[in-house]
C-alpha cells in the first residue's frame, strides 16, 4: 500500500530500466485544488487523508486535482488507494511553501532524496545501475498488462498502487532492499524547518539509511534502520534533534552517526549489533560505534540501549555537555568512550560484559552515580582491560556505583593521577586483590591502599556484590526499583599507621597522611 510521506512530500516513481521513456506531461492547470491546514479556517480540510480521499473521487470523476498542504505537523498515516478497474486523472500533492517538512509514513524506497525545494531531486548514481526518475506528484491511471508505467506513474494492482523499483531492488509487501555495496543513501533530507519522520522502516543498502542533514528540528520516533553498509542514520549541522524509539541494527560501521548538532535528545531505542565490517575485516573495531556523537553543544540520552556492537557502545566526543540515564551498554568491544566532553553525568547506567573495557573517559569531568561497571575487559587483548579508565586530566566521580571486576584479572580502576580524582562516595568494589592502579605504569595497588593513598573511598567498601552472571546484565531493572539500591556498606575505618605507611611508599617518604 502506498504511502503519501507528509508535508513536502509526494508519490515518485523510480524506473531506471525505462529513463529513455519520455513522462507525460502534468497539467499546467488543475480542474480542482484543495487546500490543507491544520491552524486556517479558511482551508478546505484540517488532515491530509481526507483531502486526498475527497481528491481520489474527483480523480475518478477525469478531473485533475491538486492538493496543497499548508505548514505545520500533520501526524497521520496517509495513503492513496485506487480501484482496480477504474481510470484516474492526475493528482498533484504539493507544498505550499518549501522547506517546510513533515515525515509520516511506514515504508522507504531506495534512492528516495527530499531537496531545498517542494519537490524531489536525483541523488548521484553509480555507472550501469541506470537513470532514476523522482516526480513531485502521483498520477494514478488504469494500463494495459502489457505496457509498462512511464515515469510518474503507478500501476494499480489489486487495490494497491505498486512502484516500479530499481533494477538492482526485491520488493516485498511495499519494502525495497538493495543488497549492494554502492555509497549513498537511501532517503536524505536536507534545508528543512522541521522534519518528522514516524514509522519508518529502512533496509539493506550499501551506504547510509537515512541522513538527515541542514536541517532545523528534527524528530524520528518508531524508526528502525538496519543492515546499511556504512551506517543506519547521518545527522550533520541540524539545530534540534529528538530520537525516540528509534532502533540502529545490524549497520556495516556505526548504527548512529551525529555530528555538529545544537540539542540532542534520546529516548529509549537501541544502537546494537553494528560494525560487522569488523568482524570481515574491511575496518578496524575501533571504527565501530553503535552511537557516535561529534561537536554536539548538550546531549541527553535515556532508556538507551547499545549492545554486541564490534566496537564501542557509546562514543561521544567535544560536546559540552552529557547525560546518560537509565541506560546500557552490554557486551560491546568496549562500552563507553568519551574525549573532551565538558560534563558528563551517568545515573542508573549498567556497562556490563564488555570485552575490552567498559569506560573510558579523556579529556573530561565525569560524574557516575548509582551505576553498575561489570565484569568488563575480560577480553581485553590491547584494550584497557578495565572497568573504569580516567586519563588525559580527566576528572572522575563516582557515588553509590558498583565496580566489579568478578575473578577475571581485569582491574577496576585506573587513573592518571591523584589529581584526576573528584569524589569517590559509598561504591562498592570487588575483583582482583590489587584492582587498583594510578598512573598506566604504575603499580596496582589493594582497596586499602586505594584509600590510604587517594583519602577517598572512605566510606565505600570491598566485598561481592552476589551479581556475577553477565547472562542476567541486560534484565537488571533501572530506574526506582533499581536492584542494587544499597543502604549502608560495612566500612572498616583505616588506621593512621596504614594511611601514613601507604602514602610514604608511594608517594615519597616526606608524604603527610
Amino acid at each position: 500500500m502506498a504511502s503519501v510521506l507528509g508535508l513536502v512530500v509526494a508519490f515518485l516513481a523510480v524506473i531506471p530500466d525505462l529513463s529513455a521513456a519520455e513522462a507525460e506531461p502534468w497539467p499546467q492547470e488543475y480542474a480542482v485544488t484543495l487546500r490543507v491546514s491544520p491552524d486556517e479556517a479558511a482551508a478546505d480540510f484540517s488532515r491530509v487523508q481526507a483531502a486526498l480521499d475527497e481528491a481520489l473521487k474527483i480523480a475518478g470523476e477525469d478531473r485533475s486535482v491538486r492538493v496543497v498542504i499548508g505548514p505545520g505537523v500533520y501526524r497521520e498515516h496517509v495513503e492513496l488507494v485506487g480501484e482496480p478497474d477504474r481510470t484516474y486523472a492526475p493528482v498533484a500533492i504539493v507544498a505550499e511553501y518549501p522547506g517546510r517538512a513533515v515525515l509520516s509514513g511506514s515504508r522507504i524506497v531506495n534512492g528516495w532524496r527530499i531537496g531545498d525545494d517542494d519537490c524531489f531531486a536525483g541523488g548521484a548514481v553509480e555507472a550501469g545501475e541506470g537513470t532514476m526518475v523522482f516526480v513531485q506528484g502521483v498520477r494514478l491511471e488504469r494500463v494495459r498488462p502489457d505496457r509498462l508505467p512511464r515515469a510518474g506513474q503507478y500501476r494499480v494492482v489489486e487495490k494497491q498502487i505498486r512502484l516500479v523499483p530499481p533494477a538492482n531492488a526485491t520488493v516485498a509487501d511495499g519494502l525495497v532492499e538493495v543488497a549492494d555495496e554502492l555509497p549513498g543513501q537511501v532517503l536524505c533530507i536536507q534545508n528543512m524547518d522541521t522534519v518528522l519522520v514516524s514509522g519508518l522502516y529502512v533496509r539493506q543498502s550499501g551506504g547510509e539509511g537515512v541522513r538527515v542533514q541542514a536541517c532545523g528540528a528534527v524528530r524520528f520516533e518508531h524508526v528502525t534502520s538496519e543492515h546499511h553498509f556504512i551506517s543506519g542514520y547521518h545527522f550533520e549541522d541540524l539545530e534540534r534533534l529528538r530520537l525516540v524509539n528509534s532502533d540502529a541494527l545490524r549497520n556495516g560501521k556505526e548504527g548512529v552517526d551525529i555530528v555538529n548538532v545544537g540539542l540532542v535528545e534520546v529516548v529509549s531505542g537501541s544502537a546494537s549489533m553494528n560494525g560487522f565490517r569488523a568482524a570481515e575485516r574491511r575496518m578496524m573495531d575501533g571504527d565501530a560505534f553503535g552511537l557516535i556523537a561529534n561537536s554536539v553543544r548538550e546531549m541527553s540520552l535515556r532508556n538507551f540501549q547499545a549492545a554486541d556492537n564490534l566496537g564501542t557502545g557509546l562514543g561521544v566526543f567535544y560536546t559540552t555537555q552529557l547525560d546518560l540515564a537509565r541506560s546500557k551498554l552490554l557486551n560491546n568491544r568496549t562500552g563507553m568512550t568519551v574525549f573532551r566532553v565538558g560534563k558528563v553525568a551517568l545515573k542508573e547506567v549498567v556497562l556490563a560484559a564488555n570485552s575490552g573495557g567498559g569506560l573510558l573517559v579523556m579529556e573530561s569531568e565525569c560524574a557516575a552515580a548509582w551505576s553498575v561497571f561489570a565484569h568488563n575487559g575480560e577480553q581485553s587483548g590491547e584494550g584497557s582491560g578495565a572497568q573504569i579508565v580516567a586519563t588525559d586530566h580527566a576528572l572522575l566521580s563516582l557515588e553509590r556505583c558498583i565496580v566489579s571486576g568478578g575473578a577475571t584479572g581485569a582491574r577496576l580502576l585506573e587513573v592518571e593521577s591523584l589529581a584526576t580524582l573528584g569524589q569517590l562516595s559509598g561504591n562498592l568494589y570487588w575483583g582482583e586483590p590489587d584492582g587498583f592502579q594510578i598512573g598506566s605504569a604504575g603499580t596496582a595497588v589493594d582497596f586499602a591502599t586505594w584509600q590510604a593513598l587517594t583519602g577517598q573511598d572512605l566510606n565505600s567498601a570491598w566485598g561481592d556484590p552476589m551479581f556475577n552472571d553477565p547472562a542476567y546484565f541486560e534484565f537488571i531493572p533501572l530506574g526506582d526499583s533499581i536492584w542494587y539500591r544499597q543502604k549502608d556498606w560495612p566500612v572498616r575505618a583505616l588506621t593512621e599507621s596504614e594511611t601514613t605507611a601507604a602514602r610514604r611508599q608511594y608517594l615519597g617518604e616526606d608524604a603527610a597522611p
